[in-house]
Order: C-alpha cells, then sequence, then structure tokens
C-alpha cells in the first residue's frame, strides 16, 4: 500500500510539471502579428516641396500615434511624366511590386495619384481602406458608393484672398493672374475665375497662363500701383526649355515687381508672395494622418467624414509687408507671420535668463543674511530679556525679604517704661538699637540731641 502510495504522489507532481511546461509555451494567439503596412502614393516626386511637407505632416502622426506601422512609399513623378503610355507602365509597375501584399491602407496625396487609385482600385487595392489628400476642388459626388474611401479636399480659399487685396489695397482696380497651363493649374485657374466672378465691377481680371519666363518678367515690370498680383504656377519655363520650380520662379518675378505678389499655397510662402490665406499642406499631411489612425485604430471609414474641409490659415511674410508698408493691424486676427525680425527678448533670451538667475541669486542670498541677521538680533533681545527677568526676579526676592523685614518691624514692641530695651521673640531685652539692627539691617552713631545736651552738660550747651 505504501508503494502505491509514494507511486500516486510521484505521478502527480510529474504531472502538475508537464502542464506548467506545457502553459508556459507560447499559444497561437499570443504570436507576435507583423506590423501593419500603409502605402502612401506621390502624384509627384521627392524634393517637390508640396509633396514633401504633406508626407512631413502624415509621417509626424503615424510616427507620434502608431510607431510600429510600416510606410511604403511611391513616388509617381507626374510633373516629368504623362499620358496614356505612361499610366500603363507605372500601373504594370505597381501591380508587379505590390502583389503578394496586403496593406492594411492606402494613401493617395495630390490628383494624380487619387486619380490612379480610384481607376485601378478593384485591380490593385480591393476592400483596403483609402485616404486621400491634396485633391483640388474635389467633387464630393465622385465617393458615391465608395464606403472605404475618406479624404480632405484641397480647396484654395481664393475668395477670402482677393476680399483681403481690396482690404489692405483700396487702390486695386487691376489683379494679374499667373499660372502654368498643366491639368492642375486648369483646374485651380477655373477655381479661381468662379470665386473672382463677384468681384469684376470693381476689378479688372487678367490671365497669364503657361507664359515663358522672359515674358512674365517684361509683363510684370511695367505693372502700375493700382494692380496685384495672384500668383499659384506649379513651374514656369523659359525660352531655353529649362523649367524652374515654383519657388524659384517666383523669386525672380518678385525681385522685379513693383506691386505685392498675393498666394494660394504655404509652400511659396518665403519666396516672393506677401501671404494670403494659404493651403499648408503640411496640415494636410497632418489631417490625412489623424484619418489614417482613426481607420487603422477602429477599422471603421463609415464613422468619418467623407470630405474635410482645407485647414487653410492667413499666412504672411514679414518681409514683404514691411516692403509695401503693411501694418500688423491690417491683417486679419490670429495670420501667422514668418520671417519676422526677433525680439529684443528673442535675441538676448539666454543673457537676459543669465541676468535674472544671478539677480534671484542676489536676492535669495539678502534674504538669507538679513533673516540671519533678525534671528541673530532676535537671539540677543531674547539674552537680554532673560536677563532683565532674571534682575527683576532677584530685585523682587529683595523686595520681599525687606518687606519681611519691615513687616517684623510693624505692630506693638513691647519696651521697658524705664530703660527702654525691647522684649524680642525668646523673651530677652534688648537695647533698642541691637533689636532693630537685628531686624532691618540699620546701624546707629550715637550723638547727643540739644535738649539732652541742656540737661546733662549744661557748660556746654551754649
Amino acid at each position: 500500500m505504501r508503494y502505491h502510495s509514494l507511486h500516486r504522489q510521484s505521478f502527480a507532481i510529474l504531472f502538475f510539471l508537464l502542464a506548467g511546461f506545457l502553459l508556459a509555451l507560447p499559444q497561437p494567439s499570443q504570436a507576435t502579428s507583423p506590423p501593419p503596412e500603409i502605402l502612401l502614393v506621390n502624384s509627384y516626386h521627392e524634393g517637390y516641396k508640396g509633396t514633401d511637407d504633406i508626407v512631413a505632416g502624415f509621417r509626424s502622426i503615424l510616427n507620434t500615434s502608431l510607431p510600429d506601422v510600416s510606410i511604403k512609399t511611391e513616388y509617381l513623378d507626374s510633373k516629368n511624366n504623362s499620358g496614356e503610355v505612361y499610366n500603363k507602365k507605372l500601373v504594370e509597375l505597381l501591380r508587379t511590386k505590390y502583389r503578394e501584399n496586403h496593406f492594411e491602407l492606402i494613401v493617395a496625396t495630390d490628383d494624380y495619384a487619387f486619380n490612379i487609385v480610384e481607376k485601378y482600385y478593384d485591380e490593385l487595392f480591393a476592400s483596403t481602406p483609402v485616404v486621400f489628400c491634396g485633391t483640388n476642388a474635389f467633387d464630393l459626388k465622385r465617393l458615391t458608393g465608395k464606403a472605404d474611401f475618406v479624404g480632405v479636399d484641397e480647396r484654395p480659399s481664393f475668395k477670402e484672398t482677393i476680399e483681403l487685396i481690396t482690404q489692405l489695397r483700396p487702390q486695386t482696380r487691376r489683379i494679374v493672374v499667373i499660372h502654368d497651363d498643366s491639368l492642375v493649374g486648369q483646374i485651380n485657374s477655373a477655381t479661381f475665375r468662379l470665386e473672382a466672378a463677384g468681384f469684376t465691377q470693381k476689378i479688372e481680371f487678367e490671365y497669364l497662363a503657361g507664359l515663358l519666363e522672359e515674358d512674365l518678367l517684361d509683363r510684370i515690370q511695367t505693372l502700375s500701383s493700382d494692380t496685384a498680383v495672384f500668383y499659384f504656377a506649379s513651374f514656369i519655363m523659359d525660352h531655353k526649355g529649362h523649367v524652374y520650380s515654383s519657388g524659384d520662379a517666383l523669386k525672380n518675378l518678385a525681385a522685379h515687381s513693383p506691386v505685392p505678389i498675393f498666394g494660394g499655397w504655404e509652400f511659396n510662402l518665403g519666396h516672393g508672395i506677401i501671404g494670403g490665406k494659404l493651403i499648408n499642406l503640411f496640415e494636410h499631411g497632418t489631417l490625412a494622418g489623424s484619418l489614417a489612425v482613426e481607420i487603422l485604430t477602429e477599422h471603421n471609414p463609415d464613422s468619418l467624414p467623407k470630405l474635410s474641409p482645407s485647414p487653410n490659415q492667413f499666412m504672411f511674410d514679414d518681409l514683404e509687408l514691411q516692403r509695401f508698408e503693411i501694418k500688423d493691424k491690417q491683417l486679419p486676427p490670429e495670420s501667422i507671420i514668418i520671417n519676422r525680425p526677433p525680439t529684443f527678448y528673442q535675441q538676448n533670451r539666454a543673457d537676459i535668463f543669465i541676468a535674472l538667475s544671478v539677480l534671484l541669486t542676489i536676492i535669495v542670498s539678502g534674504s538669507f543674511v538679513i533673516l540671519y541677521q533678525s534671528r541673530l538680533r532676535l537671539r540677543k533681545s531674547y539674552e537680554e530679556q532673560l536677563q532683565i527677568e532674571k534682575s527683576l526676579r532677584a530685585s523682587q526676592a529683595d523686595l520681599e525679604q525687606a518687606m519681611a523685614e519691615v513687616k517684623t518691624l510693624r505692630g506693638i514692641l513691647p519696651i521697658c517704661s524705664f530703660c527702654k530695651k525691647i522684649r524680642d521673640e525668646e523673651g530677652e531685652y534688648t537695647q533698642i538699637e541691637m533689636y532693630i539692627h537685628k531686624h532691618s539691617g540699620v546701624d546707629f552713631s550715637h550723638t547727643i540731641c540739644p535738649n539732652c545736651m541742656k540737661k546733662h552738660y549744661p557748660e556746654y550747651s551754649d
């Protein structure tokens, strides 16, 4: 029986050890899944300011909220390549590259990339949610039946900027509009014309589309003071066929322009435009990034707005404001101003901080010295008070003793009628001088009064 009991105990121990080992093994449900992948498809090339701003804004949100997400980036280079042949080869390339990939989300920036994604969605990205941004004057009807599509509308604030021009420069009678003749340029021009229609009774609009740089320079240098320029060209070409980017071309035009140049996009700020209510493509990227995070975490695009409005802001270049003598009080509230010279505090912030730190140290040190001296004076006063109290207590003791001694001399003293001796507490008769000296400490000096002198020493009384 004892053998069978030990055998059962050994079997139980072995069973529990084996169960613990099996529980410690990774369970199928605990296996780490690969991080979700996003395909970011850009219309233009890397290095193009607008595209770089959108990508930077998008990544800033994803890197903060979902740092483990893998982002693959494609640049379709549509500013340098276009046409049906290019489109077909591009789609074939995307199909070949990503045939084996399963993306959690597709992000398209600007019109060309969205058009490709939209047209070939079923073939390339079926059932994958899509976030888009940077699409110009987007028609919401295009999203009918597309449950997995959400985006940010890139709609310029042309009307608000024209109103701003009339407020900042009431003398304006003509606005010269400079843009390129690309597809995007034509879309933006059509939008501008619609919004400018309400101002045609007061302002004449002249459109310069696709002109060469030399021709634009000749035209812009002759503009009168009642004119303003509105610039939204993506590129400008010269007579030699050299293509200048939007910013590079703008710098040259602004250097020769006698009137202020207004714009519609933030990436032109600092290159020659005075400002306006501008499209900030970095903000477009951050808004698209927020939509992406919502989809990746909630997995429900239907709960999001199909088309978010363009997050445009009033922005200005202080160098151009100073050049054309425009004051801050003329600008809309909460305007953003770049290139503003640093204030005295900003220039000397470190020195001011050091000076304040030294001053604070001096004040604190002085306060400690004053406090220490006050404590010393207080301690000295306290000791003097103790000494005074001690003296008072001693004086009070002396006074009490004197009062006690005086008290012993009060009342009726038994004195001899003949010899004038006083009877003390022990019943002994003592000379009156000795009694008083004993009870009060008073000493006597003997003399003779005039009456006694006459009585006892009449011969000396005179």
